[in-house]
């Protein structure tokens, strides 16, 4: 941190005015006049100015000391603990020299001498005091950083070192012959000893305090050792204790602990703002936690909700210290109580004929690395049984274990087992039906085929004696088991269509169309129709019903052609993804052989278009168009047999168009 240049300017300037007036001549030292008679014991000005200067000195050390000895306190920062005993140092010395300048403590030497020379004493074990604690702080820190006595010892040494100092002055004798002698620059010795020394602090120690830490109090020590460069200058001007220089000496000096004094109190004011802001960011800390808390609480009662509604309990199992953890629903699922924490006791619960399997499964996982994923049954301490199914993964960290879930599948396996009840009855069904379809294709269709011949016989032999009344009759008779007979066979291929015993192979479009067409040849002649056909994919599916399924669309676009006009059907088939057929639910990912088969047909209204795919619905009577009313339900049939979907769009007057969709299978 750079220092205030304009601070630096101010406190030069309050420095050197003094100086200035000293160099000008101009006679500031009337301002303040000596008492002669200093023997006599008279308290002058001149004396009570270096009692305030020599008080505020001692004032603003004890409050350095509270200061640091609350950032202490709080931060727990070692370097505080040495600036309070410094402080204290400087403290104790400014009080034994105030006490010597107004006479409570005599030293052997003479007053100007002890007055002058305590102070030198003072000034010298202040300098000391701070380039031992700072060389030791700078150069031997990171050897001593943990180290809670190194930092005792320091202060031990400041408060001996002070102690020496006092001891000296109150057992001297007299003074060294050096003292109080101008000789380097106009200069005592002792104050130019000073003044190297404060040399050696702001070019060496200061220096290197404030490129390393860059903080305000280590710049305003750098400010600090200017005033008192020239306590020492102002000093040599000097001529009796309490004189204008003199006291100017001790402004200085006053001036200089000052200033360090602020740095104290500003680092403690940023300190206090600091933990001010820290508090709040605190607070707001705490809240987030209490509301984050709060939420997985929230969360947690869902979760316990939602295990309990689905009856999935979920644990964790470590490979070292056993069971870690147990849901509620766990315990529940099992009817046990909550003391039950051990992995052991489990094999108890595992029903007899499902313990090897379920120590197969947890050995191979273990030692294989793989998941678990297993149904089996427990006994309950109650005795009931519970069908379980266990699906957990291997843990590889932390001692290694298993983290999983166990669902109660009892309700279902018992819904299972009801279905596999009613699937039985349904194959019985199923069976009854192919019986009857067995009779009606044998035992049915004979005595139709038999009244159908007999007819034919009776017209041909006895036509010439029968009214014309009697021969209507035998006319509706065979009509009627014509129709008996096509009905038995639609009903046979909607039972056909539905049971699909076939099984499925790779069916080409294309082959099974042109037997279809080849079949209505005759019919497609006879209305002189026109099929475009454009079908060149294959599809997974069961070939018999897929002919089935084009030649009951083909022949309901013949037969439902207009009057007078040629049928015209198209055929086409393309691979889309179910996306692309918005007006069905298909998968939108999956693709689907698209099969469109169009004609120019009467049409019909849309609002039919499910309600001719059901048994026996009729748009039409049979007097205009014959038919049984079954075909497009066995095409339904045959699509839903298949996975696919079959829809229709039409308009009466312009015709039809039949949409089929069957899932292409990749392989």
């Amino acid at each position: 941190m750079a220092l205030p240049l304009l601070y630096f300017l101010i406190l030069l300037l309050i420095c050197i005015t003094p100086a200035l007036f000293l160099f000008t001549g101009i006679p500031i030292e009337d301002f303040f006049s000596v008492n002669k008679s200093n023997e006599a014991h008279e308290f002058s000005a001149s004396q009570a100015f270096n009692v305030v200067c020599c008080t505020l000195g001692i004032a603003i050390s004890l409050f350095g000391c509270v200061f640091t000895a609350i950032e202490y306190k709080i931060k727990r920062q070692q370097l505080a603990s040495v600036i309070f005993t410094v402080m204290l140092c400087i403290a104790a010395l400014e009080t034994f020299h105030l006490l010597v300048s107004i006479r409570l403590l005599k030293l052997e030497i003479p007053f100007e001498d002890a007055v002058y020379f305590s102070w030198f004493v003072n000034r010298l074990a202040l300098f000391c005091l701070l380039i031992f604690s700072a060389v030791y702080f700078l150069y031997f820190k990171n050897y001593y950083e943990k180290a809670h006595a190194y930092w005792s010892n320091i202060n031990i040494i400041n408060f001996g070192l002070t102690a020496f100092a006092i001891s000296l002055l109150v057992s001297l004798k007299s003074i060294p012959n050096f003292f109080r002698i101008k000789s380097v620059f106009f200069l005592p010795v002792e104050e130019f000893f000073i003044i190297t020394l404060l040399a050696i602090w702001a070019m060496l120690i200061l220096y290197w305090i404030n490129t390393k830490r860059g903080a305000v109090f280590s710049n305003l020590l750098i400010f600090s050792v200017l005033p008192a460069v020239f306590v020492s200058f102002y000093l040599s001007f000097s001529v009796l204790p309490f004189d204008f220089y003199y006291n100017l000496s001790r402004l200085m000096i006053t001036v200089a602990y000052t200033i360090p004094f602020i740095g104290i109190s500003l680092k403690y004011y940023r300190s206090v703002a600091r933990q001010h802001v820290l508090n709040i960011e605190l607070d707001k800390e705490i809240q987030r936690r209490e509301e984050a808390i709060n939420k997985l609480e929230q969360s947690e009662a869902i979760l316990k909700q939602a295990e309990s509604i689905s009856q999935i309990g979920s644990f964790e199992w470590n490979k070292d210290s056993g069971m870690q953890f147990i849901s509620d629903e766990l315990y529940r699922i099992h009817g046990l109580s909550h003391h039950h924490t051990h992995i052991s006791f489990y094999k108890d619960l595992i029903h007899p004929e499902d313990l090897e399997k379920c120590e197969k499964a947890f050995a191979g996982a273990i030692n294989h690395e793989k998941d678990i994923v297993i149904e089996y049954r427990v006994l309950r301490p109650d005795t009931t049984i519970r069908y379980l199914y266990a699906n957990a993964k291997i843990i590889t960290s932390e001692g290694g274990g298993i983290r999983g879930t166990i669902q109660d599948i009892s309700e279902l396996k018992a819904i299972q087992k009801d279905l596999e009840r009613k699937v039985a009855e349904l194959d019985r069904s199923n069976q009854d039906l192919e019986q009857f379809a067995y009779i009606a294709s044998h035992d049915l269709q004979e005595p139709l085929r038999k009244i159908d011949a007999f007819g034919n016989l009776f017209q041909l032999n006895y036509s010439a004696i029968l009214p014309a009344e009697g021969k209507d009759y035998i006319k509706r008779m065979q009509s009627a088991s014509q129709r008996m007979q096509v009905l038995i066979e639609d009903l046979l291929n909607f039972s056909k269509a539905i049971r699909g015993d076939d099984s499925f192979t790779e069916t080409d479009l294309k082959e099974e169309l042109s037997k279809v067409i080849e079949q209505l040849e005759i019919v497609i002649e006879e209305k002189k129709a026109v099929i475009n056909a454009l079908v060149e994919h294959k599809v997974s599916a069961i070939p018999v019903l897929i002919r089935q399924l084009f030649q009951n669309i083909l022949s309901n676009s013949l037969k439902f052609s207009k009057l007078n006009i040629a049928p015209v059907i198209e055929i086409k088939s393309e691979i889309i993804k179910g996306q692309q057929a918005s007006e069905l639910n298909l998968n939108p990912l999956k693709s689907y052989c698209y099969i469109s088969i169009k004609d120019n047909g009467i049409g019909f209204d849309e609002s039919y278009a499910d309600k001719i795919f059901s048994p026996f619905q009729r748009l039409h009577t049979r007097n205009e168009y014959e038919g049984t009313g079954i075909g497009l339900a066995i095409c339904k049939k045959i699509v839903e047999k298949h996975n696919g979907y079959i829809h229709v769009h039409s308009e009466p007057g312009v015709g039809s168009i039949f949409k089929i969709y069957f899932p292409v299978v990749i392989e």
